[in-house]
């Protein structure tokens, strides 16, 4: 059978069991709903698994055909090479929000976190099939060469598909990003036998992988492209003097790769003669930034040793592996190394490289906030590492290079937790260790390698947060109404207050419209929806009251006031009770309201046309003031002070407010262990710019918490879209303990919450490394 009959029936096969794949999902999400319906808590939460449930008995079928329709649909233009675009998440702006959110950008979203978790869950099985697949479209030119184009059964395929089906369902927007959710979980593990399944046919038909790769990460940026190699020869020349030893300025200016500025501050030793000297001393051909290893000796060593670290073999590797079985510290590979790969360059700059990088994971290794284990998977990357380096001086130079980004994710991520035995440090270590494995045996040696990485370290954060917030959903739920309370509660206030302040009348009605009122129109339409029926009966309500409290001048006007009374009194009352409005403020308002009408009724007050057709603007201008204002930033709405939270919703979510810390905050007794990563600078920090340390916080990442009278760290699990609300897990309490902004900054300023880490791990090994070159300059002087 040739290859392309081969192919052919990859893909008919594919197609054929995309309903049995379908079928299988939406079995696994209706025993979840069930299980969630049975052991809700709350009769809300078993009415929304309920209506789930319902939904998707009902519509099963249309499911299934709807998602075996796009599935044969995307396939196709997969193989046509016409793949659907997939959408970038488009940036959050509170100038742009509208009650009826970007649903579609919200989607995207999900979908983009589905295809993460799906290419984290089954890499190496989508490995594979990439590189069979390649074998089998070879001749293909539109794919030659892309192992990831190469494959059309790729994990967007699937959850695009999956999107799509979704989107068929008459199902609202918050239903339908549930089912997404959750069936995304359902697919995630359903693809991984799936990919499986589609490698076992093809290794049957006797098809091998072509070869492996990694993803490109696009071209390599123009901050860390070669110097030209005469800058190069320069630098190598003067950071290594004639006895071989170390320059501490010139080790420095590597470090920070200034090769040009470098090159320059040694012009002037550099005379007319300074080339035949500078190649006499560089001993060999020239030696460049993104060039290097050119030296077949020392290409060498470095395959023996990176295929010693793959086999665990080895003097070096063992004494290593003997040592962690021990509980001693990791060894430094290259140090034990050091001689062979020296003997092996007669290149300044290579062999400097060498000996920084032994440098920097000597501090690595030795970092007391690392868990022993964590060491022990970043020591295996000192061959990998030291073969990019001397390949790109990036890893040095630049703190955006992706291999020091995945240190420091690694590093920060990992630094939370104590015990390496608990469950959730030995999820991460376990998943940390396959991807270490991965990095070892990657066939490329660039950056790319590690941008992989990253990415799918940030997805299974993303996924291990995404388990938490789900846990956690009745408190992320009512944080996530009460920021929509506050923030379009004050816009629209703002905007009531200034369509009103011209108007002459009372100050009690001025302040009802902007204050219960807009109340009243948030929470109708954070329940029944912006265009519901009663969202539009409470709009309405609004403009007829301010009609009705104008001067009635003639007999018509009094009898329709009368007619028209009742009915919007009772519209208020309705109102008022959504948003239990307390008795007592209620009874003075209706008695205030009364004594306007009556003066109305005998044509008292202002009766101006101007204000009179206010009353219709206004009605007119509904749909304008439930729009956010124009020209808003986050930081604004981030700090108000006004959290609008039923007292059931403040104890689900364990909030923490302004109004909750007016009690002592003067700075705790004592402070967190130092081995825990605490020291005066990132108190120092906090307190100088706790804006800045909260923007920079990301989710997972973890804090010191002095929490009910003990230190504990605790880990940003979410954060609310708009900044207002901050969602963290520990061990203290049994529950999820949230905050609003407002008292994240005043516990930061009172030194009861610092920073896990004042400086990241690159920086600290940097920094590790000019105080050691530093040290020895002293010694010898």
């Amino acid at each position: 059978m040739s290859q392309t009959d081969l192919f052919r029936q990859c893909i008919d096969a594919a197609l054929s069991d995309s309903d049995d794949l379908i079928r299988r999902v939406a079995k696994q999400v209706v025993e979840t709903f069930q299980t969630h319906a049975e052991s809700a808590l709350s009769s809300r939460d078993r009415q929304h698994y309920s209506d789930l449930l319902m939904v998707l008995r009902q519509a099963e079928g249309d499911l299934v055909r709807a998602f075996v329709d796009q599935f044969s649909t995307l396939l196709q233009q997969e193989i046509q090479g016409k793949p659907a675009a997939s959408p970038q998440p488009a940036e959050y702006r509170m100038d742009e929000l509208s009650l009826v959110r970007d649903e579609s950008v919200q989607e995207d979203v999900e979908v983009s976190q589905l295809i993460r978790m799906i290419e984290s869950g089954a890499e190496w099985e989508i490995r594979d099939l990439n590189a069979r697949m390649e074998s089998l479209r070879q001749k293909d030119k539109a794919s030659a060469g892309d192992l990831a184009r190469a494959n059309p059964l790729r994990p967007e395929v699937f959850g695009r598909s999956l999107q799509r089906a979704l989107g068929s369902l008459d199902v609202d927007h918050t239903a339908r990003l549930a089912l997404l959710r959750a069936f995304g979980v359902a697919m995630t593990s359903a693809l991984k036998e799936t990919y499986h399944a589609y490698n076992g046919r093809l290794e049957a038909a006797h098809i091998s992988p072509a070869r492996y790769a990694v993803r490109t990460s696009g071209p390599r940026s123009p901050a860390r492209a070669a110097p030209a190699p005469s800058q190069d020869a320069a630098a190598a020349g003067a950071a290594v003097g004639a006895d071989g030893t170390l320059s501490l300025e010139e080790v420095q200016r590597l470090l920070q790769g200034s090769m040009q500025s470098l090159m320059q501050g040694h012009a002037a030793g550099f005379g007319a003669h300074a080339a035949g000297s500078l190649d006499e001393a560089l001993a060999g051909p020239q030696s460049t930034f993104g060039q290097a290893m050119q030296t077949a000796m020392l290409r060498s060593a470095l395959d023996r040793l990176t295929q010693a670290n793959r086999l665990g073999v080895g003097e070096g590797f063992t004494q290593a592996a003997e040592r962690f079985a021990a509980g001693g510290p990791p060894l430094n590979i290259i140090e034990h190394y050091r001689q062979e790969l020296q003997a092996a360059t007669s290149r300044p700059l290579e062999r400097l490289t060498i000996d920084v990088v032994s440098l920097m994971f000597d501090h690595i290794l030795a970092d007391p906030r690392l868990l022993p284990r964590v060491r022990a998977a970043l020591g295996r990357l000192q061959i990998p590492i030291l073969r990019l380096a001397l390949a790109d001086a990036g890893v040095f130079s630049s703190r955006n290079h992706p291999t020091r980004k995945l240190i420091n994710r690694i590093a920060s991520y990992s630094a939370g937790y104590v015990n390496a035995e608990d469950a959730a440090a030995s999820g991460f270590l376990d998943w940390l260790d396959g991807m270490v494995e991965s990095v070892v045996n990657a066939d490329s040696e660039t950056e790319e390698v590690y941008a992989l990485q990253l990415e799918r370290l940030d997805a299974w954060i993303a996924h291990r947060t995404a388990l938490t917030q789900e846990s956690e959903r009745e408190a992320v739920e009512a944080l996530r109404r009460a920021e929509f309370r506050s923030v379009l509660g004050a816009a629209l206030s703002r905007h009531v207050s200034s369509l009103l302040d011209h108007l002459d009348i009372d100050d009690y009605l001025k302040e009802f419209m902007r204050g219960a009122w807009t109340s009243v129109l948030v929470e109708s339409v954070l329940r029944h929806g912006e265009n519901a029926e009663a969202t539009l009966a409470f709009k309405q309500a609004g403009s007829d009251l301010l009609w009705s409290v104008q001067a009635k001048t003639s007999e018509p006007q009094r009898k329709d006031l009368l007619h028209r009374l009742p009915g919007l009194v009772r519209r208020l009352e309705e109102g008022l009770a959504l948003i239990d409005w307390p008795q007592e403020q209620r009874t003075s308002f209706f008695s205030s309201l009364m004594r306007t009408h009556a003066q109305a009724i005998r044509g008292e007050g202002a009766a101006t046309t101007g204000q009179a057709a206010d009353a219709f603007l206004l009605q007119n201008e509904w749909e304008r003031l439930l729009r956010i204002p124009q020209g808003q930033t986050q930081p604004q709405f981030g700090a108000l002070d006004d959290v609008r939270l039923p007292e059931e919703d403040r104890q689900r979510s364990g909030l923490i407010d302004a109004l909750d810390l007016q009690l002592d905050l003067s700075a705790p007794a004592t402070s967190p262990e130092m081995h825990q990563g605490a020291d005066a600078s990132p108190v120092q920090q906090a307190i100088d710019d706790p804006l800045a340390f909260i923007d920079s916080l990301q989710e997972g990442h973890w804090v010191h918490w002095h929490l009910q009278g003990q230190w504990t760290r605790a880990q940003l699990a979410w954060h609310s879209p708009q900044g207002m609300f901050f969602m963290f897990t520990s061990r203290v309490g049994g529950q999820a303990h949230s905050l609003t902004r407002r008292a994240f900054e005043r516990l930061l300023r009172s030194g009861h919450i610092l920073p896990l880490e004042d400086k990241n791990l690159m920086d600290r090994a940097v920094e590790g490394v000019y105080s050691g070159l530093r040290q020895r300059a002293r010694e010898a002087a």
